[in-house]
């Protein structure tokens, strides 16, 4: 199992954005080509090796925040999160 995060990108869908988002609907996408990355990767084998990887929103990887690479705070959120929802935490340990 693996997991993965995708970036659609600005999309066009039927809610509408507040201010002063709405000043740029002009640059978003559509719902269909937002969510092409998406479909794309939902279907690739490559996700069996690309786990805790970020995706932008051509479907290519994308380095994100050097926090986000922080395996510790990782643990102590996985566990919070585990507590706070009342489910046993059992923080996968990196080799």
């Amino acid at each position: 199992m693996s997991a993965v995060a995708v970036e659609p990108g600005f999309v066009r869908t039927s809610m509408r954005p507040p201010f002063p988002y709405s000043m740029f609907a002009a640059l978003r996408t559509s719902a269909d080509n937002g969510a092409r990355a998406s479909v794309a990767l939902a279907g690739a084998n490559r996700l069996d090796t690309d786990n805790g990887v970020f995706f932008g929103r051509k479907g290519n990887p994308v380095r994100t925040a050097r926090i986000s690479y922080d395996t510790a705070l990782a643990g102590r959120l996985w566990n919070a999160s585990a507590e706070l929802t009342a489910h046993t935490p059992c923080f996968p340990e990196t080799p």
